[in-house]
């Protein structure tokens, strides 16, 4: 699908997981209360505006972006994965709202990776100049970088809450599709200002979110992981 639209008309679509995410919550055992419902809502409404006011589709297929630009987004990834993942490794013991924050943002800036890694290996397949070795080579990113995010992503819901995660890492992966759809293949919203105002309103929705403690207590207080002294770390205890 990736390969024939824009990612910043069919990422939105990712956010309406949600609406399963909600019911089957309570079988993770985690609580959400009325503030979540309408955050998580708010996050539906600006992902259908992002849909709406998204880059037009286009007729052809997904080309090879320009080698240049390919160079500088490679560079500001792996600077900006390097970053996220030393920073959760050092929250690692610490848990809380940074943990659960810093993981999302790396997974979603790792999902758009591994979606802009496919792109290029479907456009390296359907390229008239194909060679086995160009094929092979596109496919090195996409088999390396799919199971770090899968991990990661594993980590996310394993220490916080699913109605938490879910949409913080949808809305951090629609943000980095959206900047690099537009900066690799030249995708720009049809009409920009609304555009920007459904991404303000799935923004807000990420931010009201306050669900980050599992297994009850009160909303504000942090989910804070502790680990075994045999390495097993289980869904945390609860601190002030």
């Amino acid at each position: 699908a990736y390969s024939v639209a824009p990612q910043s008309m069919l990422a939105p679509f990712g956010m309406l997981q949600l609406l399963l995410n909600f019911a089957v919550a309570h079988v993770h055992g985690d609580k959400f209360r009325r503030s979540d419902v309408l955050a998580t809502l708010s996050v539906i409404v600006g992902s259908l505006i992002c849909l709406h006011y998204g880059a037009p589709s286009s007729n052809h297929p997904v080309s090879m972006p320009p080698k240049e630009a390919l160079q500088v987004y490679a560079a500001c990834v792996s600077i900006a994965c390097a970053c996220l993942a030393g920073l959760l490794v050092a929250l690692n013991k610490v848990g809380g709202r940074a943990d659960a924050f810093t993981n999302c943002m790396l997974g979603g800036l790792l999902g758009s990776t591994v979606l802009v890694s496919s792109k290029l290996l479907a456009a390296s397949l359907i390229s008239e100049e194909r060679t086995v070795a160009a094929v092979a080579l596109a496919l090195i990113p996409l088999a390396i970088l799919a199971p770090v995010h899968l991990a990661v992503i594993n980590r996310a819901f394993g220490r916080h809450p699913l109605v938490f995660v879910s949409p913080t890492v949808g809305t951090c992966g629609l943000l980095v599709n959206v900047a690099t759809g537009c900066f690799l293949y030249g995708e720009t919203p049809v009409e920009p200002i609304p555009f920007a105002a459904g991404v303000i309103v799935l923004c807000f929705g990420v931010v009201s979110l306050r669900t980050l403690n599992s297994g009850g207590g009160d909303a504000e207080q942090c989910l804070r992981t502790t680990n075994n002294d045999d390495g097993q770390h289980g869904s945390g205890s609860v601190h002030p």
